[in-house]
């Protein structure tokens, strides 16, 4: 992750460097603050965003919240120039509307959020958030509460895997987890470089990239502060105390960071998926914040020149509708805790319904398909046995039309005949008498002459009429 207000430099940490607000003119125009008003600035740090603010109106008051008690020292010189119209207040900006309620402020204008550590924590070896420096492993930004040395040293392995994994994205996190418990057996770490090299040992830096350290000590620092918790309960806290048309912008620098700020709006604005055609679609509550930004907006090629810490940065921001604030929203809340934490607070069950859901949801799209493709099969032999009949009998029909070319005698049709029709012999049941059985010139049969002996049948006449058909046969009518 990126620190937020960065100034030249590279990496998560590096040299001294002054301050310089990331995406100021952005932030002043999604503030909207020339139409003047009272404004949060919930990370206060160095005062870029404020200074800015109060310039820009001669009526604009600003309630600055920083927890770091550097940064509130620091603009010591800032509130006593602007005397009234600036309100300093240690604390954290989760609680930023309870700070605004004991200022005097029912309702405000507008609210700016700029998530992450600045380049002074950074900067500033003993403070413990830089891997490139030696100093205590502390990243306490309240300075007070359990330290990262604490949760390195205290930890289980698979709390430390969690933290790693969820926190800092980290795809070695259990063998950083395994080897950090291997370590703390023979010494406990106390400052930054022991876990530096520690990382650096077991995963290999890319060339041009990232420090190994990197994603383990953004986990950390996150898990130190709470930063993913305290930005869930800013966003609701701000939808409290925006008046109707009031601004809500936010600047993140890493992607755990940015999915909490768009989920939020997308909830908000009414974007939000509410369903499919599959699945009965619920009421969709009323939007309460209009969505300002289509998209997150990011650092120009200028200022990223200037400013090479600021090129992770994206910028989201909505103006809020009169329609009344919502319940926290469950599912945002989620995204900020790890899976153990999740389990201690009571959603597991929650967690196990999604699960179910989602696996519920996949073996029914698969059982769709392999439908799908179970009947497309199914159809398309059909389609081929219909063809192959076709053409059978299409070679058929060529055969038949050959042969017919080739009856040109009686032989041949009888033969056809005999090959094509399905002719059965006569039978003497067929027969209502003798005399019904056609005539014959011999009787060169064994049943003929039977007859015949017996004197049931005439013997066979020759006819003497030489020009009488000799086809005709002559009727034999048997004695009775």
């Amino acid at each position: 992750m990126m620190g937020r207000g960065d100034g030249p430099g590279a990496g998560a940490a590096g040299g001294p460097s002054r301050h310089v607000p990331v995406l100021l003119e952005e932030v002043v125009g999604a503030l909207d603050v020339k139409r003047g008003g009272t404004f949060i600035d919930g990370t206060f740090g160095a005062g870029g965003y404020t200074r800015a603010i109060l310039d820009e109106h001669p009526q604009n008051k600003v309630i600055a919240i920083d927890r770091d008690p550097d940064a509130i020292a620091g603009g010591a010189s800032l509130a006593a120039k602007f005397k009234k119209r600036l309100m300093l207040v240690p604390g954290r900006f989760g609680d930023l509307d309870e700070i605004a309620h004991s200022q005097g402020f029912e309702s405000v204008d507008g609210v700016v959020l700029d998530i992450g550590v600045s380049s002074m924590q950074l900067d500033q070896a003993e403070r413990g958030f830089s891997f490139r420096n030696e100093g205590p492993l502390d990243m306490r930004m309240e300075q007070s509460g359990p330290s990262a040395a604490d949760l390195v040293n205290e930890s289980s392995e698979a709390e430390l895997a969690d933290i790693f994994y969820h926190y800092g994205e980290e795809r070695r996190a259990r063998a950083v987890a395994r080897a950090i418990i291997e370590m703390r057996r023979r010494q406990p770490f106390e400052t930054t470089r022991q876990l530096a090299d520690l990382v650096a040992s077991l995963i290999r830096q890319e060339p041009g990239g990232i420090h190994p350290a990197t994603r383990v000590f953004q986990g950390l620092r996150i898990a130190v502060n709470d930063e993913l918790g305290e930005l869930v309960r800013a966003l609701h806290a701000a939808e409290r105390i925006l008046k109707p048309g009031g601004r809500l912008v936010v600047v993140t620098f890493h992607s755990l960071e940015d999915r909490i700020v768009k989920q939020f709006f997308a909830a908000r604005t009414g974007r939000a998926a509410t369903g499919s055609r599959h699945l009965p679609t619920a009421a969709a509550p009323e939007p309460t914040f209009d969505a300002i930004t289509r998209g997150p907006v990011g650092p120009s090629e200028q200022e990223m020149a200037r400013n090479p810490r600021a090129r992770s940065a994206k910028l989201r921001a909505g103006a809020r509708t009169d329609t009344p604030p919502q319940e926290p929203l469950s599912a945002i809340a989620m995204l900020a805790e790890l899976p153990q934490t999740a389990r201690k607070t009571g959603r597991a069950p929650m967690i196990r319904l999604l699960h179910i859901i989602a696996i519920s949801a996949l073996i029914a799209s698969a059982g769709y398909a392999y439908s799908i493709k179970y009947d497309t099969l199914y159809y398309a032999e059909q389609v081929a046995k219909l063809k192959s009949k076709v053409q059978r009998e299409r070679e058929a029909i060529a055969v038949l039309q050959a042969e017919w070319q080739y009856l040109d005698r009686p032989d041949r049709l009888q033969e056809a005949a005999d090959k094509h029709l399905d002719l059965q012999p006569l039978k003497i049941q067929q027969l209502a008498r003798l005399s019904d059985l056609p005539n014959r010139p011999s009787r060169e049969d064994e049943i003929g002459r039977k007859l015949e002996a017996l004197g049931l049948l005439e013997p066979t006449s020759t006819p003497k009429d030489k020009n009488s058909d000799a086809r005709t046969p002559t009727t034999q009518t048997p004695k009775r």
